[in-house]
C-alpha cells in the first residue's frame, strides 16, 4: 500500500498557501506527513504553491508529483494518485494535505480496517476521505471528471469512524 497526499489546490477560500500555514509549529502539510510516514510509504502531489510546497516537505517523501492541470478541480490530482498506484501495482490511500488533525492512530485504525475493500472515513454522518481503494478496484474507476473526487464512483465499500476527518482547513476560521 502507497499513500498519496493531494496537495495541488489553490486555497482560494484560505487566501494563502494553507499547506505551508503554520499550525502547532509546523507547516499543515507536514502534520498530515509526519502522521503517515511511519506506516506506510508517502507521496505528494503539487500544483498551484509547488516551490512553497517542496520548500517544507520532509525527506521521507517517496515521490513528489507535479499535476499540470491543478487549475482543472481536484478530480485531476485523484487521477493522477489512481494513475500511480496502478503503475506500482499497489492499493492506495488517498488523503488530503490540510488533514492536519487526522492523526498517526486514526490513519493506523483506517489501515488495519482495510480488508481488500474499498474502505472510506466516515464522520458526521458522511464518509470520504481519507480512503483506501484496492488495486483492484481501480481498473474499474471511470476517469474522473475534473472537479469530482471519488464519493460516488465507488458502490461497494466499508467504512470505518475517523472523528478528525471531518477537519480539513478550508479557511483560517477552521484552525
Amino acid at each position: 500500500m502507497i499513500g498519496v497526499v493531494l496537495a495541488a489546490g489553490m486555497s482560494s477560500r484560505f487566501g494563502r498557501c494553507k499547506q505551508t500555514f503554520i499550525l502547532n509549529g509546523k507547516p499543515i502539510i507536514c502534520h498530515v506527513l509526519e502522521s503517515l510516514g511511519s506506516l506506510i510509504e508517502v507521496n505528494v502531489i503539487v500544483g498551484h504553491f509547488e516551490r512553497e510546497i517542496r520548500a517544507v516537505l520532509p525527506e521521507f517523501v517517496s515521490k513528489i508529483i507535479r499535476n499540470e492541470n491543478y487549475k482543472k478541480g481536484i478530480g485531476t490530482s485523484v487521477q493522477l494518485a489512481i494513475d500511480y498506484a496502478k503503475a506500482k501495482r499497489e492499493d492506495l490511500l488517498i488523503t488530503l494535505g490540510d488533514l492536519a488533525y487526522v492523526n498517526r492512530e486514526e490513519y493506523k485504525k483506517l489501515i488495519m480496517s482495510y480488508r481488500g475493500k474499498a474502505i472510506y472515513s466516515s464522520f458526521n454522518e458522511c464518509y470520504g476521505p481519507p480512503c483506501i481503494i484496492p488495486f483492484g478496484a481501480m481498473s474499474k474507476i471511470p476517469a474522473l471528471r475534473e472537479k469530482a473526487g471519488l464519493k460516488g464512483l465507488i458502490k461497494d465499500f466499508e467504512t470505518v469512524p475517523i472523528k478528525n476527518a471531518s477537519r480539513d482547513i478550508d479557511s483560517l476560521k477552521d484552525l
